[in-house]
Formats: C-alpha cells, sequence, structure tokens
C-alpha cells in the first residue's frame, strides 16, 4: 500500500496498550462492545474507539493493524486493517477496500471499509472519522459520525475502489467518470441534498458546479429543497424552501438586498423565498449565530442569462 495523504477524540473505554505480544482483538474488542449488542451497535462502538484513538501517522510508518493498535497511530490501510480485526474478532464481517480517494487538495492511494450488519453492508472511513492532516500535524475531529454509514451515492465522490463491486451503486462508473465528479461529502445531506439524485444530475449534466460551502460539518438545515446548482442566472425565478432551528436566523444576501425572515412566506414549519435575480454577482444564504453576527452557509453566483458556463469540476 502506498503512502494515503488523507483527512484523517480521547475514549472513556480504556483499552490497555500492548506488550511484546501480538494483540488479542477478540478481549479487546469485547471490551471495546460491552455494551452492545447488535452487529451495527458492535461496529459503532469500535469505529468510535478507533476515531478517538488512533491519530494519523504523518511519518508514514506503520501500515498494520498490530502496529497501529501498539503505538496508537496509522496510516490509512492501519486503520482500515484495524478496524477489520476488532469487527471480525466479535464476529462482525468486516472487509478492508482499497482504492483511490479524493481528497481536498488532490487525491491519492486510500483504504477504507465496509461491514455486513443487520441491515446490510454499511460504508466506513474510519481514516477521515478520525480527524485532519494539515501538513505534517494531524487533529482529531470534534463530531466523526460523518464518515460511518456513508451513502454509496454520497462516498463515490470521494472514493473509487479498485473492485467495482465495492461501488455499492445501481451502474457501477467507470475511472474516468469518477475524475470528472466534484468533490463532496456526505455533509451535503445537511443542506437537504438527496445522494442518488444529486449524483445523477451529474451525470446527466443538469448539475456543472456545486455552491460553495460554508460551516460544512454543522447541520445548519432541519430539511431543504435549494437549487444545488452554485451558477444562478438573470431573471430566472428560484425558491429557496429552509427548515431551520429559528426562521428569524436566516437570510439571503446578494449585491443589492438582504432578504431576511420578514421577506419569507411561511408554510407550516418551512420558509420559503422565491426570488428572481436582477443583476449578476454573488447571492449567499447566511444564517445568524449565537453572537448575532451572520455567516455564511452557501455562496451561490448568478450569471447573466446569456452566459452558460462549461462543466467545472470545482
Amino acid at each position: 500500500m502506498k503512502k494515503c495523504f488523507t483527512l484523517i477524540l480521547a475514549s472513556i473505554i480504556v483499552v490497555p496498550l500492548l506488550t511484546a505480544q501480538a494483540p488479542n482483538y477478540r478481549s479487546i474488542a469485547s471490551e471495546i462492545t460491552a455494551h452492545a449488542s447488535t452487529k451495527m451497535q458492535k461496529v459503532r462502538a469500535i469505529y468510535n474507539w478507533i476515531c478517538e484513538n488512533i491519530e494519523y501517522d504523518t511519518s508514514f510508518q506503520i501500515y498494520h493493524a498490530d502496529e497501529c493498535y501498539k503505538h496508537r497511530k496509522g496510516v490509512c490501510q492501519a486503520y482500515s486493517e484495524l478496524m477489520c480485526s476488532l469487527c471480525q474478532a466479535v464476529g462482525v464481517p468486516c472487509t478492508l477496500v482499497s482504492g483511490v480517494g479524493r481528497y481536498q487538495y488532490g487525491g491519492g492511494p486510500h483504504a477504507w471499509v465496509y461491514a455486513d450488519v443487520e441491515k446490510g453492508r454499511i460504508l466506513i472511513d474510519p481514516t477521515w472519522g478520525a480527524g485532519y492532516v494539515n501538513g505534517s500535524t494531524f487533529t482529531f475531529r470534534q463530531d466523526h459520525s460523518l464518515w460511518f454509514d456513508v451513502d454509496p451515492y454520497w462516498m463515490i465522490f470521494t472514493h473509487y475502489p479498485d473492485n467495482a463491486e465495492h461501488q455499492f451503486i445501481d451502474q457501477p462508473i467507470s475511472r474516468e467518470t469518477f475524475n470528472r465528479l466534484p468533490r463532496l461529502e456526505p455533509s451535503c445531506k445537511n443542506f437537504g441534498w438527496k445522494a442518488q439524485t444529486i449524483f445523477n444530475k451529474f451525470l446527466r449534466n443538469e448539475i456543472t458546479a456545486f455552491p460553495s460551502f460554508y460551516g460544512e460539518d454543522q447541520a445548519m438545515f432541519l430539511d431543504a429543497d435549494i437549487p444545488a446548482q452554485r451558477y444562478l442566472y438573470v431573471g430566472v425565478e428560484y425558491t429557496f424552501k429552509l427548515k431551520v432551528k429559528d426562521p428569524q436566523k436566516i437570510a439571503i444576501v446578494t449585491d443589492e438586498e438582504w432578504y431576511t425572515h420578514e421577506r419569507w412566506q411561511r408554510e407550516g414549519e418551512y420558509s420559503i423565498l422565491r426570488l428572481t435575480p436582477t443583476t449578476p454577482g454573488p447571492l449567499s444564504i447566511f444564517y445568524q449565530q449565537d453572537d448575532g453576527s451572520y455567516g455564511t452557509v452557501l455562496g451561490y453566483e448568478v450569471l447573466p442569462i446569456v452566459h452558460r458556463p462549461s462543466r467545472s469540476v470545482e
């Protein structure tokens, strides 16, 4: 396995470090999953423990499960091997998947896993769930749930397996098609978008580029029905339908106007704004922070109606 340049918390469960002998994975996994009864619960407990205890090896020296457990660090293959070893030790089938990962800045060889639980196969990336690397510094994530039980249609935007059967989508795609897709993470579901719908729209060229994201790790919306295309056009009406915890905190901002909550319509639990841009420029969805300031959630670009951009993979 080549080096993995990847996106990569301390646990309440205390599991002793190794001495000279190989790890007793059955004993270790049994302790980690002591309060779990179903396969799904066991896999989640093991995933959480790994994400909270294993840091990414920025020296790229540790590739296998035994050393990863001993030193509490490893690269993506080590994370994935350890996940498989612990799951299998408590009777949960877990398989390592090798392929290519698309990171924020580039891509390269990567490894992740799938596990067989009561509802079927679930995709998991314990490396990216644990945290991320900036240069030679690893940082644990505050919330590592994003990369557990990932919808295959979100996974395929960032993970391309060597074995096409491990895509787990209805019609597996080629590497060339994967290379044309943008980099989207499962956090997109926080904006109300459905993975398979977005995936199919990209394949049909109905979406050429996604809006710019801000605050991706937060569930900004409880539900949403908003444009998924970054490029909007002057003179075309767009509908923004949002369900948020506090409707008074949302706003849409253009170069010309602020559309605060007073200008939105209410339909049940949803706030709806029908907006027809009149001039080119940025259009942003803002959400008011606890300190009263507004932070950008999503950013669009309004273009003249005569301008139709070529397909972008930004």
